[in-house]
């Protein structure tokens, strides 16, 4: 499937609710045939331009759309796992989340707490963490022999997120830190050591950021300890 068409058909249908769009049984087909190495470049380039690309979208179109490329219902993100995909591309899809938050969710979320908003997007953009997205423990359940590389990249795309001038992003980036503190500290024998200590700092760090919304340094407390609901 090309790209233009990929958008179209990912994007460009009328919402049944606000985690659904009717896409057609064909594209749904698709999607499930294409190879790993295909999903991954195309969900990288769709989050790379996904500021320009995802415009003309509204936001539950936006929202629903990107719930299909990272829900673990649907899953095609999982294609990350796949060791026979070209450790670069893999590398390639991790990093596209900084331009998706960067480019897009930034733009279009309200600037303040989830909690605070009932806006679709916002709450997408929230809980992008828990929906079945990336995980360090998929990467390093398995014996991936490329897992401690694509974990460091993780945390690179979770600091570049953190430090965004958007609370909406650092609360989401925060929630997927909480995850992974959490996941490192109850699988201390899959990770080094040195893994929740790197994320811990980075929330300190992000701590002496000034001003500071004050739900969110509650928040980054929170993460720290990887305690989050």
């Amino acid at each position: 499937m090309e790209y233009n068409e990929w958008i179209d058909e990912l994007f460009n249908r009328e919402p049944i609710n606000e985690s659904d769009l009717d896409w057609s049984e064909r594209f749904e087909e698709e999607l499930y045939r294409m190879s790993s190495e295909q999903t991954l470049r195309l969900i990288a380039m769709t989050f790379e331009r996904s500021g320009s690309d995802l415009a003309r979208f509204s936001d539950v179109q936006a929202s629903c759309g990107i719930n299909l490329l990272t829900n673990e219902c649907h899953d095609p993100l999982r294609a990350v796992y796949d060791i026979k995909v070209p450790l670069a591309l893999r590398r390639r899809t991790i990093e596209s989340f900084v331009p998706l938050y960067r480019d897009f969710f930034s733009q279009r979320c309200s600037n303040c707490p989830v909690n605070n908003s009932a806006k679709t997007l916002d709450i997408r953009c929230h809980m992008l963490w828990d929906a079945g997205s990336m995980s360090m423990y998929g990467f390093m359940v398995n014996g991936d022999p490329d897992g401690e590389e694509l974990c460091e990249a993780m945390m690179a795309m979770f600091e570049s997120i953190l430090f965004l001038p958007h609370v909406a992003c650092q609360k989401s980036a925060l929630h997927g830190l909480g995850h992974s503190i959490s996941i490192c500290s109850w699988n201390k024998k899959r990770f080094p050591k040195s893994y929740a200590g790197k994320m811990i700092d980075m929330i300190k760090r992000f701590l002496k950021l000034k001003p500071l919304d004050p739900s969110i340094r509650q928040y980054a407390k929170q993460a720290k300890t990887g305690q989050l609901l």
